[in-house]
């Protein structure tokens, strides 16, 4: 198979907040966050400050939500961004910064060069659907454990195999013939697994669900896709969402973990 061209997320961010806007996963994922940043909320008030990191941060608007759920002392997080898009790392930067009393700029790079791989580490760490597009994604994410602090978590949206919007991005680049590119949650547990940790799962069960038009058909797959759809013919690509339509609309509902790995042992080996 051919290999893709890479999916610029300036092409598709129009299609991407279409995709959030039909779909309640956002919903799903705050509620499934907020025991991890009610944690970090507790800390906060038992110390002066406490650190976040958000690797991919986008736009920022994702991380504005959770911590206005959490409740987080905004006086006491330090919230770290890592983006590889410079001016959605600036609009981030300036969405967060009445939530935070400070927010620092790591740049976009995921590797040791990179503001990430140095300085203290993390009480938090968030992956949000972000490590599909880096370089060396199992290496990546085990360089992001390795910066929890004792008692840290890092939370990893992914989706798997059996998600329905998965089987539906695997789908269209083999249609359009082309490789997959992207881990998907089941490669990152076993990279994981071959540093010694064993993640948990925490299941998000979201709804999809937007007019069965060819138009919004479209718009979802280039979300998924980017440019390569230009290589996939129309009925080719309508037939992907044959299951899922119901009168007149496409309903998807389907699940995918967050992968949790927490950080068990101090500095010296000692539990926290």
């Amino acid at each position: 198979m051919d290999v893709p061209s890479p999916v610029d997320y300036a092409e598709i961010r129009d299609d991407f907040a279409f995709f959030l806007a039909h779909s309640t996963e956002t919903e799903a994922q705050v509620a499934a966050l907020r025991p991890h940043l009610a944690r970090l909320a507790r800390l906060a008030r038992r110390r002066q400050a406490v650190r976040m990191l958000d690797f991919g941060c986008g736009d920022g608007r994702f991380a504005a939500r959770l911590l206005r759920a959490a409740g987080l002392p905004g006086a006491r997080l330090a919230l770290v961004l890592v983006e590889p898009v410079a001016a959605l790392r600036a609009e981030a930067a300036r969405r967060l910064a009445p939530l935070a009393r400070a927010v620092a700029d790591a740049g976009g790079e995921s590797g040791e060069e990179s503001g990430v791989a140095a300085g203290p580490a993390f009480d938090l760490i968030l992956a949000n659907h972000s490590l599909y597009y880096v370089a060396e994604p199992a290496a990546t994410v085990r360089a992001l454990a390795r910066r929890l602090a004792p008692g840290g978590r890092l939370v990893a949206g992914l989706l798997d195999r059996d998600n329905a919007l998965a089987r539906i991005w695997r789908a269209g680049f083999a249609a359009a013939g082309l490789a997959f590119p992207y881990p998907l949650a089941e490669d990152l547990e076993a990279a994981l697994g071959g540093a010694g940790l064993t993640p948990a799962r925490e299941e998000i069960g979201y709804r999809i669900d937007f007019p069965d038009r060819a138009e919004a058909r479209r718009r979802i797959l280039r979300f998924l896709l980017g440019a390569n759809l230009e290589r996939l013919a129309e009925a080719r690509a309508d037939a992907l969402f044959a299951p899922y339509r119901r009168g007149g609309r496409v309903i998807i509902d389907t699940a995918y973990p967050h992968l949790v790995v927490r950080q068990t042992t101090s500095t010296n080996g000692a539990r926290p």
